[in-house]
């Protein structure tokens, strides 16, 4: 048969054929969906960067450095005021030689202060003397250094807890309660150096890998009216609006002013191991070590004697007493500080409510009958640490309540160490030496604590497992805090949630609670964060009104401190470090000019800001030695508003005029001005010189500059005594103002009046010759009369005087002759 359509042998041809335009709305549609795809990962990228805090600034803090010079100012470069540079040439010779002073019991000035007109050279006369000398120069302007320090106002309140170090020991207090000894009475407002202090900082950058002892340079309270209380996880950080905290993001750790903080931000806080159970976290030898590998403890803790230190100052025949009781009891005369001491005082102040003393001064720590296995425990460590076995003794019904008595010795040990036993009701502590110790010591005595604190019924601490944590509760919220801190240093996780039912009548409402070991109810485990940390995340802010102190550690290595109940980053204030920089370059010099901005008399009335920079800089000037090499050197206008305090002996004691030149330092300052400048050859600067008396260094150099402007704009190739004249009419008159509309009638009122002034200043005696008089406006005037002397003026007698007061009122005549008095302008 015949094949059908379709058929390999009758195959089917169709043809396609777009309409016209088709392929034109194809391309279209194609670039259209690429621009969509590409904002949109676009806008993905830019949240995801903004987010990790990649672009954002780190919070490394400005450091000062030396302005650079790469072409030094010398003395031949100041013109003008060759008195001021002969006072100074001294100065240079100190830096460049100090020895040779100090010598022979010489002392150079602390301070200079250059007090002078505006634009007589003074700043170019500093750092010329930096640049004769070769020393690095510090600069910095008045409004600086009161921002610098009037910002310093960044505090936490005073009940905020922080961990000191000093020469009295270690311990966690308040930091109020600290700072407060350093200030007399009610003073406050200003920065006070401290030495030999640290607190608990961190190491690193952008991460937040550890803590350690950091040093601690100043310290600082004051009064606000105001402060923003940030909550999170169980606590609350009570601090200034424009005090910085550490928050986390993707890209590290930054600070930002609490009242830039948003709920949802997450603190910074210490972080914990989380690569064991929580039963080895404790158990766990291993040194606790900064980001840097650095154990925080790098020396192990001297013996502890088992005598207290008013032993130790008394009479050879009692502390000979004490020896021979020991030998005769068998008690070491030295306690070895180890892993076993730390978990004797953990066991033991959990315990202690339930001891007692007999008349002899012994020790009784009581347990339950069903408690052998800590009785055991406890002879076993004990007999480890002092070398003697407990006596055993029992009581109630068939010995259900067993006791371990220890020499008085050993309870004077134990009460020395641990604060609030059975003789003494002070509160629980922490044993010192833990805050110095490493890992293993600490969580030694966090176990032993937490091994005994669920053994005794009638114990006030009580002990519960909670998701795998140990979980205690007190009403000793001091001891509590102690416990989150040193557990927290140690990467143990800790939280701790304070109660202030302050109108329950129930005690139990009042009871605070510390998690411990895993992972507590209120810290959430941040996957995206390396290493894991509680998640301190701020649950909310309140601005609240605050009528005390609040304070600040100032100077902290790294800019940076642990506060709170439970620790939490803070940012130190601002950080002295312009003198600190000053000190590492000597010999130097520090600049300040303007100093009228921070240097005036203070006033009772004044506000505490207005004060507080002032007292500041007193102090900085006083703790710098005038043979440290470190020389400060100020500008003012007005000497006169400076306070007394300030340019006594010792301070800025040496005051160096720097008036406006004359007329030989006007023409030497328009050459050194004029070198890069063209001028014609019929130009005299000297003849320039005499027409500009009362100009100074600046103003000198303006008109030079206005006076090439000038010559630029009409195209000429040098400049000649036409531009210059314009530029010096510039400069005392003003601009001309050809625009303005003006009516005849005041056209004819300014020309008499300007007519009267030109009459008077020609026919009175005594007044100043004329330079130039135009009706044309200029500045703010309709017209100008000027007048200047032939010569520089040193003084002006009575008919000088006169004479210029006849001067000033000829406009006023001159129209009232001529105009009327009922149209006198």
């Amino acid at each position: 048969g015949e094949s059908k359509d379709g058929s390999p042998d009758r195959p089917i041809h169709v043809i396609l054929q777009e309409k016209g335009g088709s392929m034109i709305w194809g391309g279209i549609k194609w670039i259209l969906s690429t621009l969509i795809y590409a904002f949109c990962i676009l806008t993905v990228v830019n949240l995801a960067i903004e987010s990790s805090g990649i672009m954002k600034a780190t919070t490394k803090a400005k450091e000062f450095v030396p302005e650079p010079m790469t072409t030094p100012v010398r003395f031949s470069d100041v013109q003008g005021c060759e008195e001021a540079k002969g006072e100074l040439q001294e100065l240079v010779q100190f830096l460049k030689d100090p020895k040779e002073f100090t010598d022979i019991g010489g002392r150079l000035p602390k301070g200079v202060l250059l007090t002078g007109p505006p634009g007589t050279g003074k700043t170019l006369l500093a750092r010329a003397v930096a640049g004769e000398a070769d020393v690095p120069f510090f600069f910095m302007s008045g409004s600086e250094f009161d921002e610098m320090y009037v910002g310093v106002g960044a505090s936490v309140t005073g009940d905020t807890p922080v961990l000191v170090r000093d020469g009295a020991g270690a311990r966690l207090m308040p930091i109020g309660e600290y700072i407060d000894s350093y200030y007399p009475g009610s003073r406050e407002g200003y920065v006070i150096p401290v030495e030999g202090v640290e607190t608990l900082g961190y190491d690193g950058g952008s991460r937040m890998d550890g803590c350690s002892w950091k040093k601690v340079r100043q310290v600082y309270r004051h009064r606000v009216d105001e402060i923003y209380e940030i909550k999170y996880m169980g606590d609350t950080v009570r601090t200034t609006g424009d005090h910085s905290v550490f928050i986390r993001t993707k890209g590290g750790v930054r600070a930002i002013q609490a009242r830039d903080l948003c709920v949802g931000d997450s603190l910074v806080d210490l972080p914990y191991d989380t690569s064991a159970s929580p039963r080895r976290a404790l158990e766990d030898s291993s040194p606790l070590v900064d980001n840097n590998g650095r154990s925080i403890s790098s020396q192990q803790p001297a013996p502890l004697p088992m005598w207290d230190v008013d032993d130790a100052e008394a009479s050879p025949e009692t502390r000979q007493a004490i020896r021979r009781a020991c030998l005769d009891q068998g008690i070491h005369e030295e306690v070895d500080v180890n892993p076993d001491l730390a978990r004797l005082l953990g066991l033991y102040m959990a315990r202690s409510d339930g001891c007692s003393n007999t008349e002899s001064g012994e020790i009784c720590i009581g347990f339950a009958g069903a408690e052998h296995e800590l009785m055991g425990l406890f002879a076993k460590t004990a007999q480890n640490v002092f070398g003697i076995d407990g006596k055993q003794s029992c009581s109630g019904n068939d010995g259900q309540q067993a006791a371990l008595v220890y020499p008085a010795l050993v309870a004077r040990f134990l009460s020395r160490q641990c604060g609030g036993t059975c003789f003494e009701d002070t509160g629980k502590r922490v044993p010192e030496f833990l805050w110095n110790a490493s890992a293993e010591h600490c969580r030694a005595f966090i176990n032993g604590y937490l091994q005994a604190s669920g053994g005794s019924a009638s114990s006030s601490i009580g002990s519960e497992q909670a998701s795998g944590a140990h979980v205690l509760k007190s009403a000793d919220a001091r001891f509590l805090r102690e416990i989150a801190w040193l557990a927290s240093m140690h990467r143990i996780k800790a939280v701790l949630t304070m109660s202030n039912h302050s109108n329950s009548s129930n005690h139990e409402d009042q009871v605070c609670r510390l998690e411990v070991g895993d992972a507590p109810a209120k810290a959430r485990i941040d996957a995206e964060l390396s290493p894991v940390h509680k998640a301190a995340v701020i649950e909310a802010i309140e601005r609240v009104p605050f009528s005390g102190y609040v304070y600040d550690f100032c100077g902290c290595d790294n800019e940076a401190f642990f506060g709170g109940n439970n620790p939490v980053l803070l940012h130190n204030s601002k950080v002295r470090s312009l003198f600190s920089a000053a000190r590492e370059k000597a010999p130097s010099i520090v600049f300040i000019d303007e100093i009228d901005a921070i240097g005036s008399k203070r006033n009772p009335r004044d506000q505490t800001y207005m004060k507080q920079t002032l007292n500041q800089l007193l102090v900085d000037l006083d703790g710098f030695a005038q043979t440290e090499g470190v020389i400060f050197m100020a500008a003012t206008n007005f000497p006169e508003v400076l306070d007394p305090a300030l340019t006594r002996p010792g301070r800025f004691d040496r005051i160096v005029q720097v008036p406006l030149p004359d007329v030989r330092g006007r023409a030497a300052i328009l050459k050194t001005h004029a070198k890069k400048i063209h001028l014609a050859d019929d130009v005299d600067l000297s003849v320039v010189a005499r027409g500009t008396p009362g100009f100074s260094g600046a103003e000198l150099q303006n008109l030079l500059n206005i006076a090439a402007i000038e010559a630029t704009k009409q195209r000429a190739k040098k400049v000649t005594n036409k531009h210059l004249d314009f530029a010096k009419d510039r400069i005392i008159m003003g601009s001309e103002r050809k625009s303005a509309v003006i009516t005849p009638e005041s056209k004819l009122a300014t020309a008499y009046h300007e007519g009267g002034h030109t009459l008077a200043a020609m026919y009175t005696p005594g007044a100043l010759p004329l330079h130039k008089v135009t009706v044309m406006p200029r500045g703010h005037a309709l017209g100008v009369t000027v007048q200047l002397p032939e010569i520089d003026r040193d003084s002006v007698n009575k008919s000088e005087y006169l004479a210029e007061i006849d001067v000033c009122m000829g406009g006023r005549a001159a129209e009232e002759i001529v105009l009327g008095s009922e149209k006198v302008t």
